[in-house]
């Protein structure tokens, strides 16, 4: 069989459902990609083949053959995005490995010369998924934008879209997407919980607040939504609510890393100094790459005048590669004190 009766030979394997069907059989939340248009689309390649070689075209029949090689491949790592990417982001931490973020690199490099015609609103709400996940918030929110033309009621379209502007600092717009995904869904914790974070970043700690206790009457298992309240009150000045915040989360995720650190520098404003370090310990137990907990044992010692066990606290961090303002400012004032004005000076 020559490359021209294997040529046809897949492409009327496609349309008749082969595989075509195997590669597209595949659910994202329910949704069932629209069929019918892909297999409409490949099929239009039959017909162009079948039109060229009547004509004794073989110029013409190569080029359409490669240009179906080339858009069902980019098409079959679509499919591999789809389902590689992540049905839920986070607007706190990312949900995935390096090794699957670097897989969705490849998949996304492959995939954006896949045929518009066969992407359905989930297709471009995936790939928004993989770009925010891989920190290219601007791609994240066109692809969201088209998914939400395609499916204007999405609700979760407009919550990713104002994650994405959020992490961009693009606090009003984010917002009013989380408004818009609220008129659409308007018992959803987690819309609130996120536009609580937006208001807070905004410097709007009241209204955070109200949109975390909303968020908390409706899902009081909601940790998350403790520990963002919980900051919203540190940053209040209400250090004792913020604690009692902190606990409830650690109630209900104890091994939480990032509430332990929270809660330290909770403990640190309040004077409570060993709460403060037993709390930074037992999050970098659970997280050593963290930088905050170093931060804030360095700083507490700094304090206490402790000033060479501050610079061995910032050494060790500095030492397993993090990268904090923090870190240098409190290394410096330690330098500082014990009259390494030139190292001071450096750090």
């Amino acid at each position: 069989m020559d490359w021209a009766t294997i040529s046809v030979s897949v492409v009327s394997a496609l349309v008749g459902g082969g595989l075509l069907s195997a590669f597209i059989s595949w659910r994202v939340s329910g949704h069932q990609m629209n069929r019918d248009k892909t297999q409409d689309y490949f099929a239009s390649f039959e017909k162009q083949i079948e039109s060229a070689e009547k004509r004794g075209d073989q110029s013409e029949t190569e080029r359409v053959r490669e240009d179906f090689e080339q858009q069902h491949e980019a098409w079959r790592a679509q499919q591999s995005l789809e389902l590689s990417a992540p049905r839920e982001i986070s607007s706190e931490q990312s949900v995935l490995s390096e090794g699957e973020l670097d897989k969705l690199r490849q998949l996304l490099s492959q995939a954006t010369s896949a045929p518009v015609a066969t992407l359905s609103a989930e297709s471009h709400f995936l790939r928004g998924n993989a770009y925010f996940e891989l920190g290219d918030y601007g791609d994240a929110i066109v692809e969201y934008s088209v998914a939400m033309k395609l499916a204007p009621t999405m609700s979760i379209a407009y919550n990713n879209r104002g994650a994405a502007y959020g992490q961009k600092r693009e606090f009003d717009r984010a917002i009013e997407d989380y408004d818009r995904a609220l008129e659409l869904k308007p018992d959803d914790s987690e819309v609130l919980n996120n536009r609580g974070i937006a208001y807070c970043r905004k410097g709007e700690l009241d209204r955070g607040i109200e949109d975390f206790d909303r968020a908390l009457e409706l899902n009081s298992g909601y940790a998350n939504a403790y520990n963002n309240r919980g900051v919203a009150y540190g940053q209040k000045g209400e250090l004792d609510r913020a604690i009692e915040d902190y606990d409830r989360a650690l109630e209900l995720k104890p091994d939480d890393s990032e509430v332990l650190n929270n809660r330290g520098n909770a403990y640190g404003q309040k004077g409570e100094l060993d709460r403060a370090i037993e709390d930074y310990d037992r999050a970098l137990g659970l997280k050593p790459e963290m930088p905050g907990p170093y931060v804030g044992k360095s700083d507490i010692f700094n304090k206490n005048q402790e000033f060479s066990k501050a610079i061995e606290v910032c050494d060790k961090a500095i030492g397993r590669g993090l990268i904090s303002e923090g870190l240098y400012v409190n290394l410096g004032i330690a330098q500082f004190f014990l009259g390494r004005e030139e190292l001071a000076q450096r750090d």
